[in-house]
């Protein structure tokens, strides 16, 4: 099972909302869950779907220094979608 297939499993097993959304990034400790909560994030500020999510490659991501800026190139309407994540 890979990695993002376990995070979707547990956000749904979990039905999370907004407000424990922000409590697991801030209290959740990095080591073990820095992948989960960078899918968590890019699925907020993102509105990805699922199969967006998981197509998401590292050179979809350009660091702005004061922001990320996530590219989906490959969308369900076929027209390439982009957003920002401030820091």
């Amino acid at each position: 099972m890979n990695l993002y297939k376990k995070f979707m499993d547990w956000r749904r097993d979990n039905q999370i909302n907004s407000f424990s959304e922000n409590t697991f990034i801030k209290d959740a400790p990095d080591d073990r869950f820095l992948f989960t909560k960078v899918a968590l994030i890019f699925d907020i500020a993102g509105a990805c779907y699922s199969d967006e999510l998981r197509d998401l490659a590292i050179n979809n991501v350009q660091d702005l220094e004061k922001a990320l800026l996530g590219t989906i190139p490959n969308t369900k309407t076929h027209i390439s979608r982009s957003f920002t994540i401030n820091q």
